[in-house]
């Protein structure tokens, strides 16, 4: 079985990350350089890079972490990131973490193993860090919707709460004064965003914020399926729903379809995410479109730019605008 920078690590008795950074180049302390170059002897250890990699010191791969890609978001995100990567000459090394912390940080140790020349993270667990081997290994890291608070690091984000504010001011517009929303947990940036779009509308037209008609879910369709099932056993029910996501809205539709709710005679739904069941379903749902190939084009950009050390500031965030589209699913109150 081949070495690896891992076994390097626990000869040396030091971090993979450290072993990454000293095979790179990069400055690490001198007990640990010399404990480096000796098990780096004792196991016959040789770096497995392409004639390209050994001249600059680089891989042509890029890691990406996301949690799933068995959803229309993820999987349509993961093309188009390939997409782009491939134009830059690199592979991508692609790691789902199922939501598991834990999950998370062996894939990052197992990237800086690779030493992987960039990471691009996507829907990822914000609750603990796990990025320190790639921090400390000095791997460029670009984030997808969310930041790693105090992680040095790029992220490319929709616009969450414009897009949101727009697509309930049009309900409002239309007379609807009594709208709930279904939303993912508050965890996640998007979410938060979503939210903050939802409220704003409400303050703006001095609508009366309704603490049971804002529901918190995880961006999956059992939230929107339970979450229409309680709103409409309220004694008074909302006119309008604002589902958070793709997955949410089929929940909410499997809802209505059982109760038989007449959309938008009885009920005005819109959804942010517009995918194939935006115009399969009758009457066709008002949606917000999110931009995911300039999503994936402006973060392979950064990771690019950071790589080739062209940009070696501060951390930027990118802002980009999604769209909505009006269809048939919202009726007058």
């Amino acid at each position: 079985m081949a070495v690896t920078i891992k076994d390097v690590a626990r000869e040396a008795g030091v971090a993979i990350s450290t072993v990454s950074r000293y095979i790179n180049g990069a400055p690490v302390k001198p007990e640990n350089e010399k404990a480096i170059e000796a098990a780096i002897k004792q196991l016959k250890f040789s770096p497995n890079r392409s004639a390209r990699g050994l001249k600059n010191l680089r891989t042509y791969t890029v890691g990406v972490v996301m949690q799933q890609v068995d959803t229309v978001y993820s999987a349509k995100l993961a093309v188009s990131i390939e997409k782009y990567l491939n134009a830059m000459g690199c592979a991508m090394v692609l790691c789902c973490h199922e939501g598991s912390v834990e999950s998370a940080r062996e894939y990052v140790e197992f990237l800086t193993e690779q030493m992987v020349d960039g990471i691009l993270l996507c829907s990822v667990p914000l609750e603990e860090d796990f990025l320190g081997a790639a921090v400390e290994a000095g791997i460029p890291i670009v984030g997808l919707e969310d930041r790693i608070e105090d992680c040095r690091m790029d992220v490319v984000r929709v616009d969450g709460v414009t897009s949101s504010y727009e697509l309930v001011e049009g309900m409002v517009r239309k007379g609807h004064r009594k709208i709930a929303i279904i939303n993912g947990a508050k965890r996640w940036t998007a979410a938060r965003e979503r939210l903050r779009g939802y409220l704003r509308v409400l303050e703006d037209y001095e609508i009366p914020v309704r603490e049971e008609w804002i529901l918190d879910g995880d961006f999956r369709e059992a939230s929107g399926y339970e979450g229409m099932k309680r709103l409409w056993e309220q004694e008074e029910r909302p006119t309008a729903v604002f589902a958070a996501n793709y997955y949410i809205c089929v929940g909410v539709m499997r809802a209505v379809q059982e109760l038989r709710i007449r959309v938008p005679e009885e009920l005005s739904v819109v959804s942010f995410d517009d995918h194939i069941l935006s115009v399969m379903v009758e009457p066709k749902l008002t949606a917000v479109e999110q931009p995911l190939e300039q999503v994936a084009a402006e973060a392979c950009r950064l990771l690019q730019e950071r790589i080739e050390k062209k940009e070696t500031g501060k951390p930027r965030t990118v802002r980009l605008k999604a769209r909505v589209i009006p269809r048939d699913s919202v009726g007058p109150a």
